[in-house]
């Protein structure tokens, strides 16, 4: 950071995360009325109105149309003044979230609302809470008190408890000597020792490069006027809320209608991974960040497993010096995320930070729109005495149709396993700022689909240097896809990606109809995977091709057979092939042509068609089709499918040598519909066997030469 407006500076310095500030300011007079206060009757009021508002117009929260909404809890400042309240959001009686809705009218009505549970709701973190300030108070030689909830701004959720000293012994552990402090998110005891620069002072070269880049100077004036801006946002919302309310702790018909009548426009960025709390919220939400582009393609970033949640938190902690208490310097943030992206990977990516006023919601807009998620800290300082700092993850937005609310979508780090996101409401604390990360090239892909299908994504598409991007390529029902080019390359693969991208590109697509046939030419396609066999009895010989025979009366056919020397005995010879739809469809019609050898013995001369070893054609030379030494054409149906194994079989009996073969042309697949099938005979062709047929010392194979 280098330079901002005085009028939006901030306590930018005292941005660390987890870590107490020490703050100066007045007491105020808590016998002075507070007109400002909010009671219980009116927050049901704006929770109700809220919920309608909420359910009728986020994607997320539909089954919170109609819900009913039940206080409980009621939380205070530091100053023992009201703060917020929290109502539960109840569906058919069952708990679906919650609302925190404010309890003076300085602050925005909605403060922020989540399918998940404050944490002072849950059990465990009670108990816990209690254990650690007994322990402490214990340590003090104190008596702990009756403990109470304090809520001081967007995810700041605390315990306090009063002790009354029992011994002179003085703790280093407590303000004042008379409350403990506790956080209900990070379990921990809030020690007033820590102050701003607490974090790894190991670390302290690389902490004058990265506060030279933040010229930003604590200034009471300005952190002034933003609180009475804010106050003013705020009110102006409280008085058009107030037109809306007609009847108190009840759904007013006039509120829903005005809920009805707004919207809430959001935005999420997709895929953004979530890690729990490991090593400090700032490296655990830069973590969520930097992940978010390991994922899109960055994969030289650490991705070894380890004992403490994802590798990059550790490597993320380490770079910003945070220390063993999980505190960070705010302006290390931005350091150590380009050391780990920048200089330990080798990406060309920019990390940097920004004040985050009441003036920069634009800014947010930006980030989230451009689908880059960044790290948000929080500043809220508790008067009179502390600041406290928090970081999240942004991944989402959303403000409603008159533009007056603005809510942040965060991860908070905190709850496990999964993530439940929080919506915060924008400016819910005193100072904020925001650490981005940007690729310092940002490359396009033009994308294109011809008639007859899609391809997604479509249109110039942005990708960030180094990432990758897939394109999914779909034809129309009926079609399949013609040709993918890439850079005006053909290619095959579908879907297609371009990995570790640092240029433009292109991709189109073309389609064309599904083909319903497949057809084999042994004259171009020659054998082959055809497989073949033959037997013979009553002499001796060999199996005869598959060959190719360029004959000039023929012309180019594929020939298969037997080569014999017999006397009166019998020969076959068989080949096949299987053939796979690509389209999934399936055929249901065969065509073949072929020759079939002559013989002068033509009831002896036979030939078959099987299909999935079911036969749907066979004859004798003595028919037509197939005929004697002649061309012939045989089409026939079979049941349908995209796998069809066809065999084909040819032989004679009685048989005298010396050759006995078939010429192969082409056989076609194809699907037609059942008007035009050509029905398959319905008795199966029995081979003859020869008997009566047999002519004494006559060739059967005389008039063929080859």
């Amino acid at each position: 950071m280098r330079s901002f407006k005085p009028a939006v500076i901030l306590l930018v310095l005292l941005l660390a995360a987890t870590i107490i500030v020490p703050m100066v300011s007045a007491v105020p007079d808590k016998n002075i009325p507070d007109n400002n206060l909010v009671s219980v009757e009116k927050a049901t009021s704006v929770a109700n109105y809220y919920v309608e508002q909420i359910s009728g117009s986020m994607k997320e929260y539909p089954e919170w149309k109609g819900a009913a909404v039940q206080k409980a809890t009621t939380y205070y400042d530091l100053n023992g003044k009201e703060s917020a309240y929290s109502f539960d959001v109840l569906v058919n009686g069952q708990y679906a979230g919650y609302l925190m809705i404010s309890a003076t009218r300085d602050n925005y009505p909605l403060l922020e609302f989540s399918k998940s549970k404050t944490p002072d709701r849950e059990i465990s973190n009670q108990v816990k809470v209690t254990e650690l300030a007994a322990a402490d108070a214990k340590s003090q030689q104190a008596t702990l008190g009756t403990g109470r909830p304090l809520y001081l701004g967007a995810t700041f959720f605390y315990m306090e408890y009063p002790v009354e000293k029992t011994s002179t012994v003085k703790s280093t552990s407590q303000h004042g000597q008379d409350k403990i402090l506790v956080d209900l998110y990070e379990m921990r005891i809030i020690n007033p020792k820590t102050v701003a620069g607490s974090g790894n002072t190991a670390v302290s070269a690389e902490l004058t490069v990265a506060q030279n880049e933040v010229q930003a100077v604590p200034d009471q004036t300005s952190i002034q006027k933003f609180q009475q801006e804010k106050k003013l946002e705020a009110q102006a919302e409280w008085d058009a809320i107030d037109k809306t309310m007609i009847l108190p702790n009840t759904k007013s018909v006039d509120a829903e209608k005005a809920a009805s009548a707004s919207y809430i426009y959001e935005k999420t960025i997709s895929n953004v991974p979530y890690f729990y709390y490991h090593w400090g919220c700032s490296p655990t939400s830069a973590a969520m960040v930097v992940g978010y582009w390991r994922d899109r393609g960055l994969t030289r970033l650490p991705a070894t497993d380890d004992d403490h949640g994802d590798p990059l938190n550790q490597a993320l902690a380490a770079a910003m010096g945070t220390d063993a208490s999980g505190s960070t310097w705010p302006w290390m943030i931005a350091y150590g995320i380009n050391r780990v992206v920048a200089v330990d990977s080798g990406y060309r990516y920019t990390s940097g930070s920004a004040l985050v006023t009441a003036y920069s919601w634009p800014a947010i807009q930006s980030e989230i729109d451009s689908d880059r998620p960044f790290v948000l800290s929080m500043l809220w300082a508790g008067e009179p005495i502390y600041a406290f700092g928090h970081s999240v993850a942004a991944v989402g937005y959303g403000y409603d149709s008159w533009g007056s609310s603005k809510y942040i979508k965060i991860y908070t780090t905190w709850t496990e396993p999964n993530p439940t996101v929080t919506y915060i409401r924008f400016g819910n604390w005193v100072g904020a700022m925001n650490t981005y990360e940007r690729p310092d090239y940002t490359y396009t892909i033009t994308s294109s689909a011809g008639p007859n299908g899609q391809i997604d994504p479509v249109g110039v598409v942005k990708a960030p240097t180094g990432t990758n991007k897939i394109f999914t390529i779909t034809p129309a029902s009926g079609y399949i896809v013609d040709e993918i080019l890439v850079d005006n390359q053909k290619v095959t693969l579908n879907p297609y990606p371009f990995p570790d991208i640092t240029s433009d590109h292109t991709i189109s697509a073309t389609f064309k109809q599904k083909p319903t046939s497949t057809e084999w030419n042994w004259a171009t396609d020659g054998w082959g995977d055809w497989q073949h066999t033959a037997t013979w009895s009553g002499g001796s010989g060999s199996e005869y091709g598959p060959v190719m025979v360029n004959d000039p009366v023929e012309g180019n056919h594929g020939e298969h057979g037997t080569d014999v020397s017999l006397y009166a005995g019998s020969t076959q010879s068989s080949v096949w092939k299987t053939f796979t739809d690509p389209t999934g469809t399936g055929w249901n019609t065969i065509t073949f042509k072929g020759l079939m050898t002559a013989s002068d013995v033509p009831g002896g001369r036979w030939m078959t068609l099987d299909i999935n070893n079911n036969q749907v054609f066979g004859g004798t030379a003595s028919q037509s089709p197939p005929g004697n030494g002649v061309p012939f054409e045989i089409k026939s149906s079979f049941t349908q499918s995209p796998t069809v194994t066809v065999k084909i079989s040819n032989g004679q009996s009685p048989a005298w040598g010396p050759r006995f073969a078939m010429h192969y042309y082409s056989v076609k697949l194809s699907r037609e519909s059942t008007t035009t099938l050509i029905k398959t005979q319905s008795t199966p062709f029995v081979i003859p066997d020869g008997r009566g047929l047999a002519v004494n010392g006559t060739s059967s194979e005389k008039s063929v030469t080859t």
